[in-house]
């Protein structure tokens, strides 16, 4: 789950994008949500947009928290779901000799 502040929390697995709130770019595409009512905001102070894909639609929140802390944020819980231990290999165990 990804925090997006203020209580807000998304399934990384769901993020599309995250980028700038205050780019052209996202200022365009914020207009294009806002008219067809998927646009969260999740309180003032617009930094980051985040975009999340779900089942049958696309949801925009935008987050007070800055674009680079939420980008670290995603990639500190990929690498935590990428790389979790194995349970069935001790961690004490020698290493495998090759060869």
């Amino acid at each position: 789950m990804l925090h997006l502040g203020s209580g807000y929390m998304v399934p990384a697995r769901n993020v599309v994008l995250i980028c700038d709130a205050q780019s052209i770019d996202a200022r365009a595409f914020l207009s294009r949500m806002k008219r067809e009512d998927r646009l969260v905001r999740i309180e003032p102070g617009d930094k980051s947009l985040i975009i999340c894909q779900g089942r049958r639609s696309r949801t925009a929140y935008l987050s007070p928290i800055a674009t680079r802390t939420l980008a670290r944020r995603f990639a500190a819980q990929h690498e935590r779901s990428r790389f979790r231990p194995r349970p069935d290999i001790s961690r004490d165990a020698p290493p495998i000799r090759q060869g």
